[in-house]
């Protein structure tokens, strides 16, 4: 791969230096952080995240209550 070094059982992103465990991690961070603008915007407020993981926890962290809210009016709709 062009963009990682392979260190001490380590692959190394070459663009930033940031090291993972394993090749895959590398390639979604290759994929949607490195050099790029946050593309996953929260509903609730202006935070954006890189990954759809870390908007999930940021959600359920500082939005709790909306989230309940939410699912519990689609659950009435049924």
């Amino acid at each position: 791969m062009a963009n990682s070094i392979l260190f001490l059982g380590r692959y190394i992103c070459i663009r930033c230096g940031r090291s993972y465990g394993k090749k895959y991690t590398l390639n979604c961070h290759l994929r949607y952080e490195c050099g790029m603008e946050p593309q996953f915007p929260c509903k609730y407020c202006p935070y954006k995240a890189k990954r759809r993981s870390s908007l999930k926890v940021h959600q359920l962290t500082r939005h709790r209550q909306e989230l309940f809210l939410t699912r519990k009016t689609i659950d009435t709709n049924r």
